[in-house]
């Protein structure tokens, strides 16, 4: 579930919104409610939504000067709009999405969908340079984990792990000796075990060693040093180029 704000200071669009919203995909609580920038202000820092429905035009004040009160905002924009031209500004304020007055559920829920994505790559950005830090403190990949098989229970070094993959409710772990453990713990199981380390979640049923990686191919696909070939989700695609190959934003 998303949490919100909406911001308008029409009655009767901030109650169509909240109809629109029972029949989206995605599940949204509406924290409050607010007409003017003011109120708004006060209910975004008392609450602390993840996103807020934005009008634009407003007495005594335009969503554009209501953005200008947060420094580093933590929560993603839709704005709402009935005037055309006021897109290009939604787009240069960096908002999600945009909708046009009349609201539609449909146009709703495909802006929906794109806070999700960002909310998504935001915090897997933030986890990853978490991860990043702990590794800087500890030493690299020295340390043995144990892995509880479906038999026995394995003690490995972490270093000489490629990668996981999740199947059905077990794990199957690569080792880069060509051995493939078969563990009863699903795959979520390794992502805590080995977060302390440099692995990342390339895609919802694998994660992989960054130590092992041979190469990026084109079409999308993670190519270990053992020419096995792992996904990398769409979603995950710009974090992996930026935190894994260390690109910038012009090569990416």
């Amino acid at each position: 579930m998303l949490t919100t704000i909406i911001i308008d200071d029409e009655f009767k669009i901030r109650e169509v919104l909240k109809n629109n919203l029972k029949y989206c995909s995605i599940e949204i609580e509406v924290l409050a409610e607010a007409s003017n920038i003011i109120e708004a202000e006060l209910l975004i820092r008392k609450h602390k939504p993840q996103f807020i429905f934005l009008d634009v035009s407003m007495p005594g004040g335009n969503g554009f000067d209501l953005l200008e009160k947060f420094t580093n905002p933590s929560f993603e924009v839709i704005f709402v709009t009935g005037y055309q031209e006021y897109a290009i500004e939604a787009i240069k304020a960096k908002a999600v999405d945009y909708l046009l007055k009349p609201v539609s559920y449909e146009d709703m829920d495909k802006a929906l969908s794109r806070v999700v994505e960002k909310i998504e790559a935001k915090n897997m950005k933030d986890s990853f340079q978490l991860l990043k830090n702990k590794i800087q403190e500890l030493p690299i990949q020295n340390s043995r984990v144990v892995l509880p098989g479906t038999t026995d229970i394995e003690f490995i070094e972490v270093s000489k792990i490629v990668r996981c993959e999740g199947w059905n409710k077990y794990t199957k772990v690569y080792v880069n000796n060509g051995e493939c453990i078969l563990s009863n713990s699903n795959i979520g199981v390794f992502v805590k075990l080995l977060s302390p380390y440099d692995f990342f979640s390339s895609h919802k049923s694998h994660l992989i060693n960054v130590s092992f990686i041979k190469k990026y191919s084109k079409d999308g696909a993670i190519v270990m040093q053992d020419m096995s070939q792992v996904p990398l989700a769409r979603r995950r695609k710009e974090l992996f180029k930026s935190n894994v190959l260390g690109l910038n934003e012009k090569q990416l």
